[in-house]
């Protein structure tokens, strides 16, 4: 099931994760934050958790996105 981000930005908040700035160690961005999965979506059908648990949720922004899609 689908969730919105808006629902997944307000989990992690109620969860007390700051999700106006990048999570990613030293970048201090604090534009265009998005949530994403630490592990990915399309991937659901091989774990045993909810994907769209807080523990597998990230706020990073669009350059931290990038850096951990390509490492």
């Amino acid at each position: 099931m689908k969730v919105d981000t808006r629902s997944l930005r307000q989990a992690l908040i109620i969860e007390g994760i700051n999700v106006s700035k990048c999570f990613l160690n030293g970048c201090k961005k604090q534009d265009n934050i998005e949530i994403h999965h630490i592990v990915p979506q399309k991937a659901k059908q091989l774990v045993r958790f909810n994907i769209n648990d807080t523990n597998n949720l990230i706020p990073l922004c669009k350059n931290s996105s990038q850096y951990c899609r390509e490492n």
